[in-house]
């Protein structure tokens, strides 16, 4: 009976890791494939948004346990309640409906995928595994497209579509690397900090390190300066704080030997980089425009600030036009180019009294969590003037609700070596 038992909780676990590595690969078009339209999965990911959320209701009882013994479950909930909530000053200060707004939250909700880890008890090991398959797939693409240029099959954009500044899209060429915009941006970071700590603390090295080599190629083959930037000072904090705060001279050396190598070919390396810096700011100014414009004009009154203007429903309601069709398409204002501000916007002071709450929480368990998820959260910090991952896209709440799941693990176990 007892064998029967594991035998069907394997199989569960089985099915969730495939369901959400298959959910995981929808929301991103399967890593941007040019083939597959954009919005091509749009409903189905609203049905299976839908499909989870009966799910959790028909296991209420246990949502309501995990979230009074986990650390992030309390959080999570509000987190997608915050959504939610915004539809009320959306409806009455831009007029969409409760449905519109609805649709326009369902993919938010994948956050709501944590607490299926939970049900069915989902290792840590399992979820980084999934996550590192879909970071060394999207190095795969990176890598491999440097061959086949002008021809290549996975891209954000086709070259000559006009992108969210206005400007036809082109295969960009910095370093002398063709630069595809794959999305995820956060894909490759948490792997790469994960596979760095395991490397660190286990005696079997060389298979972590043949993975690490990898990650860190698909992150310069990005070339994300600022992202790398971050990249890098959390790297080298997660090498100095080392096992234990013990760090060996020859992890000292490497990390020297790094830097040293870095400062004396910065030319041919990040040559393009800091050229483009010098010679582009376009973007930025668009960028320091847009922070202006919807944190100092962009709302309706006291109930916009409190719970957010809401959620756009684009090609649908007149305010999912307005956004759309004028204050992106035209003044290439995006939301979602600004960070926590954007997301400020959208979902007001709840959603930051949120944030502050559960940064609080965070702070009380800082010791218990692993240092691969403070490395990264470290990062996620830095990264904030840019990208807020908590409701940026549906990839990125699956992303987050399988990392929030990782720390919250790496907190109970650690909990329960300490109490031996």
């Amino acid at each position: 009976m007892t064998r029967n038992l594991m035998n069907k909780q394997k199989k569960g676990q089985r099915l969730v890791s495939i369901i959400y590595l298959f959910l995981f690969l929808q929301c991103t078009n399967f890593l941007c494939w040019l083939v597959i339209p954009n919005g091509f999965f749009a409903i189905p990911i609203k049905l299976e948004s839908i499909a989870l959320l009966l799910f959790l209701l028909a296991n209420l009882v246990f949502i309501k346990k995990t979230i009074k013994t986990s650390v992030s479950g309390k959080y999570v909930v509000l987190f997608c309640l915050c959504t939610i909530i915004s539809a009320i000053p959306c409806y009455i200060c831009h007029g969409q409906s409760f449905v519109d707004s609805f649709k326009a939250i369902l993919p938010f909700q994948f956050l709501l995928f944590y607490f299926v880890f939970y049900k069915y008890n989902i290792s840590e090991k399992q979820i980084a595994t999934i996550l590192i398959i879909i970071a060394l797939c999207k190095f795969a693409i990176l890598f491999f497209q440097q061959f086949t240029y002008p021809v290549f099959w996975f891209s954000a954009f086709r070259e000559g579509d006009i992108n969210n500044y206005g400007t036809e899209y082109v295969i960009e060429i910095r370093s002398g690397i063709y630069r595809y915009l794959l999305g995820m941006i956060y894909i490759l970071y948490f792997p790469g900090l994960y596979l760095t700590s395991k490397y660190l603390d286990c005696k079997k090295r060389s298979n972590y390190l043949i993975l690490l080599i990898l990650i860190l190629m698909g992150i310069y083959l990005e070339q994300f300066r600022f992202n790398m930037l971050c990249f890098l000072l959390c790297w080298i904090w997660l090498n100095l704080k080392g096992h234990q705060m013990k760090v060996s001279v020859v992890h000292l050396l490497i990390i020297i030997a790094i830097l040293f190598t870095l400062y004396a070919n910065f030319d041919l390396l990040f040559g393009d980089l800091k050229d483009k810096t010098e010679r582009d700011l376009s973007e930025d100014y668009i960028r320091v425009f847009a922070y202006s414009f919807y944190l100092f004009e962009y709302w309706k009154g006291p109930l916009t600030l409190l719970f957010g203007n809401g959620c756009p429903l684009p090609a649908t309601s007149s305010y999912g036009e307005e956004i759309t069709n004028y204050y992106e398409e035209v003044m290439h204002f995006f939301r979602a180019d600004i960070g926590l501000l954007g997301t400020f916007n959208t979902y007001g002071f709840f959603l930051i009294l949120i944030l502050v709450l559960y940064i609080y929480r965070i702070y009380k368990n800082w010791t218990l969590i692993d240092s691969s998820c403070q490395a990264f959260l470290i990062w996620l910090g830095l990264m904030i003037p840019l990208f807020f991952p908590i409701h940026y896209s549906s990839d990125t709440n699956l992303f987050m609700a399988g990392f929030i799941y990782i720390m919250d693990c790496s907190v109970q176990r650690n909990k329960l070596k300490a109490s031996y």
